[in-house]
C-alpha cells in the first residue's frame, strides 16, 4: 500500500508505517497464524520477502512525501541486549503496584517509600502451586518481556498452566528508580548521590515480601526449611533477571521447585566488571555529566550512543556478526544499518537509571 484515496481533491491520505512489526513472532508466522498457508485473495500479497519482523505494510509513499522514516513503537534493541524488541499480545495481564514503605538496604542506606511494579499473566490455582516468578533484566520492563508469555506450548511460559508474575527490578524506571516516568508517577532525584543503590539481594528480599503479602506464599520462613504453602513452580530469569533467580533460590531454597536461568551468572565476574566499567565510563564522558553532583544536566545523546555501541560488541556474539544473523532479525541490509538501529534503542533510556542498574549489576554476588 503506497497511499490511500481520499474524496478531498487537494489532499492525499498517507499510510504511516514502520518497516518492522517487532511482535512476538516473525511476520510470516503471524500471517500464517491468522490466515493459514493459503491466504485469501482479499489479503494483499507483498512484492518482496517478509524476512524476520519486516512489516507487511509499506509506508514508503509517506516517507517520500514527508521526508523521514517511521520507527517501530517498541525499542529496536535485539535479543542479547537485555531490553527485548518484541511484545506479545497473546496474554491478558494486569499491572499492579506493591508499596513496601521505607526499606533499610543491605548497605545500610534507606530506600524511601519503596515500590515494586509487577504484572500478572494468567491466574493462580487454588494452592498457588502454579506461580512463576519472572524478574526483569537489565534495561527491560514488564512490557518488554511479554513476548515469551502466553497461552499454549508455543510460549516459553504457558499461561494455560502457569500464573506468571513479572516483577520490575529496582532502578529500571518503573519500580522505584532515580527517575520514574511510569503511569501516574513522575519523579526524579536531584542526583545519583541521593540514590541508595540497592543490590540484587535487596531486590529479592522485596520480591519475597510481595509474594507473601499479595499471593499468600510462605517464602521468607522457607529459608530455614519450613514452608506453609506450595513452593514457586519456577523462577525464570534472563541476564540480570537470572542473577535475581539464583539469589532467590539461594535465599529461599525450599520455596522454589525449579530454576531456569538464561544467559546469567550467580555472581559478577572480574571480566564482567570490566565491561560494566567501560559502559559507565563511556556514559559519563558526555559533556552533560556533572561529576560533583553525580547527575546529567541534559540528555547525554553522545554518551548514550557510545554506551550502545559498546554494548553491541558485548551483548551479542562474534558468531552473530560473522554469520550476519542480524539480517534475520528485521529488514537490516548491512552491518551499519543494524548497528545504527541497535544503538538508537539506547538513546531514549534515562542515563541515571542505566548507571544505577549497572551499579546493582557490578556488586552482584
Amino acid at each position: 500500500l503506497a497511499g490511500l484515496q481520499t474524496e478531498e481533491p487537494n489532499h492525499v491520505s498517507l499510510l504511516l508505517a514502520a518497516p518492522e512489526t517487532r511482535f512476538e513472532a516473525d511476520t510470516e508466522h503471524l500471517l500464517r497464524r491468522h490466515w493459514g498457508d493459503t491466504r485469501n485473495e482479499a489479503v494483499a500479497r507483498p512484492q518482496g520477502p517478509l524476512k524476520g519482523n519486516t512489516s507487511p505494510i509499506c509506508g514508503a509513499k509517506a516517507s517520500e512525501v514527508l521526508g523521514f522514516k517511521y520507527r517501530s513503537w517498541q525499542s529496536s534493541q535485539p535479543v542479547g541486549s537485555g531490553h527485548q524488541q518484541r511484545r506479545s499480545f497473546s496474554s491478558v495481564s494486569t499491572v499492579s503496584s506493591f508499596r513496601c514503605g521505607d526499606v533499610t538496604l543491605s548497605n545500610g542506606r534507606i530506600l524511601e517509600d519503596a515500590e515494586l511494579v509487577y504484572e500478572v499473566h494468567g491466574k493462580p490455582n487454588e494452592t498457588n502451586s502454579n506461580l512463576v516468578l519472572h524478574p526483569t533484566s537489565f534495561g527491560a520492563t514488564h512490557d518488554d518481556l511479554g513476548y515469551r508469555i502466553g497461552p499454549g506450548s508455543e510460549y516459553t511460559l504457558d499461561t494455560d498452566k502457569y500464573c506468571v508474575v513479572v516483577v520490575n527490578m529496582l532502578a529500571n524506571g518503573v519500580s522505584s528508580s532515580p527517575y520514574r516516568g511510569y503511569g501516574e508517577c513522575y519523579k526524579r532525584i536531584s542526583g545519583l548521590s541521593h540514590w541508595p543503590y540497592p543490590s540484587i539481594y535487596d531486590n529479592v528480599l522485596l520480591q519475597a515480601r510481595l509474594l507473601e503479602d499479595v499471593f499468600g506464599l510462605s517464602v521468607i520462613g522457607s529459608s530455614d526449611g519450613h514452608t506453609g504453602s506450595s513452593p514457586l513452580a519456577l523462577v525464570f530469569g534472563y541476564s540480570m533477571g537470572a542473577m535475581q533467580a539464583y539469589q532467590f533460590a539461594a535465599l529461599y531454597p525450599n520455596a522454589v521447585q525449579r530454576l531456569a536461568v538464561v544467559c546469567g551468572a550467580a555472581r559478577t565476574s572480574p571480566y564482567n566488571k570490566v565491561f560494566l566499567k567501560s559502559l559507565m565510563t563511556a556514559l559519563k564522558t558526555d559533556a552533560h555529566w556533572l561529576e560533583e553532583e553525580e547527575r546529567f544536566t541534559g540528555h547525554p545523546m553522545r554518551g548514550l550512543k557510545a554506551f550502545g555501541t559498546i554494548y553491541a560488541g558485548w551483548g551479542l556474539s562474534e558468531e552473530f556478526y560473522r554469520n550476519e544473523e542480524f539480517k534475520q532479525h528485521g529488514s537490516f541490509e548491512s552491518l551499519n544499518h543494524f548497528l545504527d538501529d541497535y544503538v538508537d534503542g539506547f538513546t531514549d533510556l534515562d542515563p541515571h537509571n542505566l548507571l544505577a542498574m549497572l551499579a546493582t549489576w557490578s556488586v552482584g554476588r
